[in-house]
Formats: structure tokens, C-alpha cells, sequence
């Protein structure tokens, strides 16, 4: 039963993986469809985004008392509805409340996901976990492919349509899944009261600040490095879209070598070194000016240094509290979706139109070093607890 819901886990994943990023190739497509400009198609992510961050919250809340498939299925299918409104109507509105439902639906569906692996597979969830956002990285990739499909074929709208079709078949395997192993057994009742009082607040604040900044870090290095490129190293457009590649080329590959490393080295070290990369890579983004080989250098070092600190965070904050794993999840994904939405604007402000605002890639990386050390200074010492 545990690899059968891994299997759906990760195909789930795959497929989450497309539903997020056929929404970039298409995005000048759907903003003319609705009359938006395309300065101002960025609301339709922050909006998405949105809805991600308030179902993290109810997510987390509705897996410590209820059955993993009350968030699995209800998250399936609000993305499926989601993705089928965005294409719709032409009207504005609607596809903003459209946005928001999709964005519901893949928070639902994120942390459930997240939360059930580390539950089920607690002894070793960091590798499976790594495993778990590879196969998220190999959906993202197809999607891109799925968009230019339809694009070529003259319906950029029937890549959401294949996106939802995916979502439904995704809800309708967990309808189908019996027999789903409880990670607790404690009453729903009796977490109102003494969950929370079992949940280490100076850990769980360290856990919430590395992982706020690995997304805002990650999003906002997506987001500015090809502009970085453009202006201070005069790259051309195939070098600057090449090397921002390498960036998520980094990331899938690291993960899939940090199943390895995570069950050798464990969690902590392995985190320590996955840091230290990152810092190095962001230092030569910072300093490299326009020598395009080392900022090339410097971004396989975030994309690898960075692989492990999403799924590793998740797993050592679920260790914290087995009564409240699901609200642990729930605010850990919240404070990832937090950040993505928050740090690259505030690079945006930094680059100031000059340059890619590299430099808060490399604060945010000295922020997560900071917060990995309180992290292993808690492990050690004894916990206030909320």
C-alpha cells in the first residue's frame, strides 16, 4: 500500500509540475484574451499564488484530523476546475477568481502530497521527499513542451485543458485508493488543545525563515537572472535563456543525487553542504560581472547547493511534532509560497531597471546559513514549546 501511494504521489507530482508551468509560454496569449496588458500580466501569478498561500494554512489544519484524501481529492479537482475556467471566458475577473482557484487547488494538493510521503515513509522521508520534488522538476519540464504544442497548433487554450484532464484523472486515483494508512492516531478532538503545545516554536521559526528564503531566492533567480545577463554581461537572448536553464537543470539533477547523499550523510550535514554550495554560487553571481562562464559557474552551484532544502525542511519540520504534522506542513509550504510571491519583487526593486538585483540572491542564501544554524543548535538543546 506505502509504494502505491508513492506511485500516485509522484505521478501527481508530474503532473502538478505541468499544471504550473504551462501558464509562462502561454501568459501573452491569455492576457490578450482578457485585454490585460502584458506589463501587468504578472497579477495573474501573484493572484494564483494567493490562493496557494491561503490553502497551505487549511490544508495543514484539515491532515491532522481528517483522512489524507479530505485534502488530496478537494485539491484535484479545484485545480481542474481552475485551469478549465482560466480558458473559459474572456472576462477579467473571472479568470483572476479563476487564478485563485487554481492556486487553491495546487496548495491543497502540495502539501498534502508533502505531508503524506513524510508521514508515511517517517524513517527515511528526506530522500523520498528529494524524490518526490524530481518528479515535480520532470513535470515542469514537460509542461513548457505541452504549451508549445498547443501553440504551434494554433489553441494555446487546450494546454490548460490537457492540464485539467491530468488533475481529474490525479483525484480520481486517490477516489479509487482504499485502506490509506493513518500517520496518527490521536482524536481530532484532542488536537485543539495539546497538538499545538507540542510544536517547538524556536526550531519550527528557523525552518519557516530557510525555507522562505530558498523559494524567494530560487523564484526571484528565475525570475531576474536572464535580465541580469541581458544588461550587465551583454548576453545575448539564446545565452541568457541557456544559462537561466541551467539553474533548473541544476535543481532537478541535484535532487536526484540527493536521494543518495541524504540517506548516507543524513539531513543536517547534508544541509550544510547544500548551503555551501549555494553561497559560493551566489558570491559569483555577485562578483563575476560579465563573465558569463563564471556567473554560468555560479548558478549550477544554486540550482545543485539548493536541491535538498525543500523537501529536507519539510521532513525535519514534520520530526517536530507528531500531532501536528499537518499544520507544520501547512505553514512551512505557506512560508515557501510567502516568499516566492515577496522576494523577487523586492529584487526587482533592488536591480532598479540596472541589473538582476543578484545581490539578494546572496543575502538570502546567507539568511538560510544563519537559519540552518539555529536549526542544529536546536537539536541539541531543549525546546520552547507553543
Amino acid at each position: 500500500m506505502n509504494r502505491l501511494i508513492a506511485l500516485i504521489c509522484f505521478a501527481g507530482f508530474i503532473i502538478l509540475g505541468i499544471s504550473a508551468t504551462i501558464s509562462g509560454p502561454t501568459l501573452p496569449n491569455l492576457a490578450e484574451a482578457i485585454s490585460l496588458p502584458l506589463a501587468d500580466a504578472g497579477i495573474l501569478r501573484a493572484v494564483r499564488q494567493i490562493g496557494a498561500v491561503s490553502a497551505t494554512f487549511l490544508a495543514g489544519w484539515l491532515l491532522d484530523r481528517h483522512d489524507i484524501r479530505r485534502v488530496m481529492i478537494p485539491g484535484a479537482l479545484l485545480l481542474t476546475f481552475g485551469l478549465v475556467l482560466i480558458v473559459s471566458t474572456g472576462n477579467p475577473l473571472f479568470v483572476l477568481a479563476a487564478m485563485f482557484i487554481a492556486g487553491a487547488g495546487s496548495g491543497l494538493y502540495d502539501v498534502g502530497t508533502n505531508y503524506t510521503i513524510g508521514a508515511v515513509f517517517a524513517a527515511s522521508a528526506a530522500a523520498v521527499l528529494a524524490a518526490l520534488h524530481t518528479f515535480y522538476g520532470l513535470g515542469s519540464s514537460i509542461g513548457p513542451l505541452v504549451a508549445a504544442w498547443a501553440l504551434n497548433n494554433q489553441a494555446w487554450h487546450s494546454a490548460y485543458l490537457i492540464g485539467a484532464l491530468l488533475c481529474l484523472i490525479m483525484a480520481a486515483a486517490f477516489v479509487g485508493l482504499r485502506g490509506v494508512p493513518q500517520p496518527h492516531t490521536h482524536k481530532a478532538s484532542d488536537l485543539d488543545g495539546a497538538a499545538s503545545a507540542a510544536i517547538p516554536l524556536l526550531p519550527l521559526f528557523c525552518l519557516a525563515a530557510l525555507i522562505f528564503m530558498y523559494a524567494g531566492a530560487g523564484t526571484g533567480l528565475s525570475d531576474w537572472l536572464f535580465t541580469h545577463l541581458r544588461l550587465v554581461a551583454n548576453a545575448n537572448v539564446d545565452t541568457a535563456s541557456g544559462i537561466t536553464s541551467l539553474y533548473w537543470i541544476g535543481l532537478t539533477g541535484g535532487r536526484v543525487v540527493s536521494i543518495f547523499v541524504l540517506r548516507r550523510l543524513g539531513s543536517l550535514l547534508t544541509m550544510q553542504i547544500s548551503l555551501a554550495l549555494s553561497t559560493i554560487g551566489a558570491v559569483l553571481l555577485v562578483v563575476s560581472g560579465t563573465q558569463i562562464v563564471l556567473i554560468a559557474i555560479g548558478v549550477v552551484l544554486i540550482g545543485v547547493g539548493f536541491a535538498p532544502v525543500y523537501p529536507t525542511v519539510i521532513a525535519l519540520g514534520g520530526q517536530l511534532s507528531a500531532t501536528a504534522r499537518g499544520r507544520i506542513t501547512g505553514l512551512l509550504s505557506g512560508a515557501a509560497a510567502f516568499g516566492a510571491m515577496t522576494v523577487p519583487v523586492i529584487q526587482g526593486w533592488v536591480g532598479n531597471g540596472q541589473n538582476g538585483g543578484m545581490i539578494v540572491t546572496l543575502i538570502a542564501t546567507v539568511i538560510m546559513v544563519g537559519a540552518l544554524v539555529g536549526v542544529v543548535r536546536t537539536q541539541s538543546a531543549p525546546a520552547q514549546t507553543a
